[in-house]
C-alpha cells in the first residue's frame, strides 16, 4: 500500500515524529478518544482506537490546547491491537500551519522535515477533497 500510515513501511515519503497528541476521531455516528503515537505531514497512528476499519473516512480533532485544535479529513489504512494508522486527506490552511509547526518543532532531524514541507504538493482542502468524491 502506498500510503500506510502505522506499520514498519519503508516507503514512507514523509518523516514520521513520535508525538502524543488528545485526538478524537468520528466516523459516520461514532467517535472514539485516543492519542496520536506518530505524526508525519501525511498521516498519523493513533494509539487506542481500534475502529472503524481499513478504507473508513474518518475526521480528526487534534486537541493541541483548549483553543487550538486541528481538524483533518482522513482515511483509514491500517487497523491493529493498538490502534488505528490514518492518511490525510483534507485540512484547512490555519490546520496546516499548526501541523508543520508541531512537526518542525518537535522532529529529530529539523532540516529533513523542512525539505519534506518544501517538497510537499500539500493536502487537498476539503472541498477539493470532496469534490473528488
Amino acid at each position: 500500500m502506498s500510503h500506510d500510515a502505522g506499520g514498519g513501511d519503508e516507503r514512507r515519503r514523509t518523516s514520521r515524529v513520535p508525538l502524543a497528541i488528545a485526538v478524537d476521531v468520528r466516523a459516520a455516528a461514532a467517535m472514539w478518544n485516543g492519542d496520536t503515537r506518530d505524526l508525519s505531514l501525511r498521516g498519523a497512528f493513533v494509539h487506542g482506537v481500534t475502529a472503524p476499519a481499513p478504507g473508513s473516512p474518518v475526521r480528526l480533532t487534534l486537541t493541541l490546547s483548549d483553543h487550538v485544535r486541528i481538524e483533518v479529513d482522513a482515511t483509514v489504512v491500517r487497523s491493529c491491537a493498538e490502534g488505528i494508522g490514518v492518511y490525510f486527506e483534507g485540512v484547512d490552511l490555519e490546520g496546516f500551519q499548526h501541523l508543520r509547526h508541531l512537526l518542525l518543532f518537535n522532529a529529530a532531524e529539523p532540516e529533513r522535515v523542512r525539505e519534506e514541507i518544501a517538497r510537499h504538493r500539500g493536502i487537498r482542502s476539503r472541498d477539493e477533497a470532496r469534490a473528488l468524491s
